[in-house]
């Protein structure tokens, strides 16, 4: 592996970043030759890059809609040029979704600092020789860089001179060992709680205050960090009962499971994004067109697939338009397709989650009339399913592609490419 960091290799990376600004460092690793490690320093220090979330707009948006947004901006601006008092006698409504529970992690809120160089303290300067009466928030929309920077530059560069940290002591830990230990008995206990009601239970109790980074730093030292929840399905003790029989009955299954045909369907959308695609840019290209992802606000179009995985063979991936109920499901997926495929495997166990239109008593009626043995299976257990592992594989080719799906027809077509890609001995 080439480990080198010449001037063909920076240009070599830097070519790549501008072809794909969503590239990440491992497909880099990949595409180039040179370590990860490497890339790292290639990328944040000689080009001076750093990976950001894409900026989201609402939506797609066309010539016409981008004109009319123009001109109510302009119209705007000439109410307010008139009558500057004229925003304080609008009354504005709008929806919202809100959820039963949606916590808000601290990895999720965390942002990267930007970094003081010589290059944020001169544009600094200029601002404030252009304008005086400055504020943080101007300077930081002006230069993309986070507050904390900015209000670095000003005090300790502009009025100390320098924007290296000063040489002090360690403070006094602020603590008692008996707050310590109440403080990670608090977060033990209740797993979800916030500094801040640490924070303020440690108070009332101590009559002393605590910052919320004080009580951080506190559970950091003892082992304890924010991570994000997992997530499941609520089960009630009659589920996990039945999920518990179920997996003892099948505990010693080993060349059993190789007949098992697991199926199942799934939905994917046009313009899906999860969040963790990011992009390389400099500060200054948050707009620029390479780095901004479009979305819709409203419901996207999607497709609802169904497939079937075997330990040595999976079926064809059918599309289903619509809502599928059991008649179809008999007509569009169990006659064309499903049949064929366990034509030639005498021994296969045919397995479908409790969905309406799989313990539908027509759906039932055609296994029984075709003597196709079913697998039992208990309520609420999509992850015992091996098949949703696929599914998982196939979404994450999906956003391999650089170029998103416009048409729900080449969404269809890459979603089959992506499931016919996926190598068996994954499965």
């Amino acid at each position: 592996m080439n480990l080198g960091k010449d001037a063909q290799n920076v240009q070599k990376i830097t070519d790549l970043i501008k072809e794909n600004p969503r590239t990440t460092l491992l497909e880099l690793e990949q595409d180039t030759g040179i370590s990860k490690t490497t890339i790292g320093r290639i990328v944040t220090k000689d080009l001076k890059l750093k990976k950001t979330p894409a900026k989201f707009i609402p939506r797609f948006l066309t010539n016409e809609q981008k004109l009319c947004r123009l001109a109510t901006c302009e119209n705007m601006l000439e109410m307010t040029r008139t009558d500057p008092e004229w925003k304080d006698k609008i009354i504005t409504g709008d929806e919202t979704w809100v959820y039963d529970y949606d916590p808000e992690t601290k990895r999720q809120y965390a942002e990267w600092r930007g970094q003081v160089n010589e290059e944020n303290i001169a544009a600094v300067k200029k601002l404030l020789e252009t304008d005086r009466n400055i504020t943080y928030h101007q300077i930081e929309e002006c230069l993309d860089s986070p507050e904390s920077a900015i209000h670095s530059i000003l005090h300790d560069h502009l009025k100390e001179g320098t924007t290296d940290r000063r040489v002090r002591s360690h403070p006094p830990q602020c603590t008692t060992s008996r707050a310590d230990r109440q403080i990670v008995r608090m977060a033990g206990t209740y797993r979800s709680v916030t500094s801040l009601t640490v924070a303020q239970h440690i108070q009332s109790v101590t009559r002393h205050s605590e910052s919320m980074h004080t009580i951080r730093r506190r559970l950091q030292q003892s082992g304890l960090t924010a991570r994000r929840p997992l997530l499941r399905l609520p089960l009630t003790q009659n589920h996990r009962r039945l999920r518990r029989q179920w997996c003892d009955e099948r505990r010693m299954w080993m060349a059993e499971w190789n007949e098992i045909v697991f199926t199942d369907e799934s939905r994917f959308c046009l313009q899906h994004h999860d969040g963790r695609i990011r992009v390389w840019r400099r500060r200054g290209e948050r707009m620029l067109s390479s780095c901004v992802m479009h979305r819709h606000t409203g419901p996207v179009p999607g497709i609802m697939v169904w497939g079937g995985i075997g330990y040595l063979s999976r079926t064809p991936l059918v599309g289903n338009a619509g809502n599928l109920n059991s008649q179809r499901c008999i007509s569009e997926v169990l006659k064309p397709f499903v049949l064929p495929y366990l034509q030639g495997l005498p021994t296969a166990i045919f397995q479908q989650d409790n969905a309406r239109l799989h313990v539908a008593r027509i759906v039932q009626r055609f296994f029984v009339n075709r003597q196709i043995d079913l697998l039992p299976w208990p309520c609420r257990s999509p992850d015992l399913s091996p098949i949703e592992n696929m599914w998982s594989m196939v979404a994450q080719r999906l956003t391999q592609i650089t170029s998103p799906a416009t048409t729900l027809v080449q969404l269809c077509q890459r979603v089959e490419a992506s499931w016919s890609a996926v190598p068996q001995e994954h499965i």
